[in-house]
């Protein structure tokens, strides 16, 4: 976003306007098993508390894990696929970056990561 200001000098000169407010947030995405080969994205709104040890924290959802920008079945698909193919394969069917899927395994508690998982 830019944002030009309309400096005027000389008399009877008037400050410029403050810069418009930020965008309202659009909510969190999670990328989503694909719905009749079309790319599923679910995006909500999700809140925020206070937690009296953490402070102000994002509730957990529960399609997905903390900080991940995928839901549990997805997760669960790409590790699936791991097991029997590369990770460009991988990348290439989903529509992903290389360093997307290589990042599911270890974001998904498999210690490791990828090497943990195996092929079998």
């Amino acid at each position: 976003m830019q944002w030009r200001w309309p400096w005027r000098t000389g008399p009877g000169a008037r400050p410029p306007p403050p810069p418009p407010p930020p965008p309202p947030p659009q909510g969190r995405r999670w990328r989503h098993l694909d719905t009749c080969q079309l790319k599923t994205v679910l995006v909500a709104d999700v809140p925020r508390v206070q937690c009296p040890e953490h402070g102000v924290v994002t509730i957990r959802v529960p399609w997905a894990e903390p900080g991940s920008g995928f839901t549990a079945l997805f997760e669960a698909l790409v590790i699936n696929w791991l097991k029997v193919a590369s990770i460009s394969a991988v990348a290439d069917r989903l529509r992903l970056s290389w360093n997307a899927v290589d990042g599911i395994p270890a974001g998904a508690g498999c210690p490791g990561g990828r090497g943990a998982i195996g092929r079998g």
